[in-house]
């Protein structure tokens, strides 16, 4: 949040690939830059209803998804499930020199190396399971506070469908919100 409550979004969208002989992300080409888009003008507790993020970013993904589809052994991954604020397989373990949060046998994260600015992101507020013909790709979201009711019933919602099979987290003071992508063997 910026300047008269402005939200802002930045950054690249980017097509890739898992490389088959590595764990590997390979990149397959550039589709568009964000450039400082406001999102909206509003507060953090009216931040889902007042955002535009939804209708900024599907011209984009659905540009990304065009490009990809037209890729030859392009396939849609099928959803398979969603959970939210796992705190049972979460495990931070804190000392003079470590930080690190452990979540299942999927993540062992130095949190310190993050680069967070307050809030320290280690609660596993969304693991989301997709598979292919041959993987299983989880995508594990970290941030420094659990999803509200209204957060996971949104996302729930879009997980469903590949055309909105895209959001983000509402903003947290000073906080940060990062994914992690875990792409494992199917069998």
């Amino acid at each position: 949040m910026g300047k008269n409550n402005t939200f802002r979004i930045s950054g690249r969208i980017n097509l890739v690939s898992k490389s088959i002989d590595s764990d590997s992300i390979i990149f397959i080409q550039n589709i568009d830059t964000l450039q400082k888009i406001i999102e909206c003008q509003c507060v953090y507790p009216n931040q889902y209803k007042k955002s535009k993020y939804d209708s900024i970013l599907e011209i984009y993904y659905l540009k990304a998804l065009k490009v990809a589809k037209a890729k030859k052994g392009f396939k849609i991954a099928k959803t398979k499930n969603i959970i939210f604020n796992d705190i049972v397989n979460t495990q931070i373990t804190q000392n003079d020199t470590l930080y690190l949060l452990k979540y299942k046998d999927l993540l062992d994260i130095d949190l310190d190396n993050l680069s967070y600015i307050s809030s320290v992101p280690e609660k596993v507020i969304e693991t989301r399971t997709y598979q292919t013909l041959n993987y299983k790709i989880i995508v594990v979201r970290l941030s420094a506070a659990l999803l509200s009711k209204e957060a996971i019933k949104h996302n729930k919602k879009r997980f469903k469908k590949i055309k909105t099979a895209f959001w983000k987290e509402k903003a947290t003071w000073h906080g940060m919100v990062i994914d992690f992508v875990i792409i494992r063997d199917k069998n």
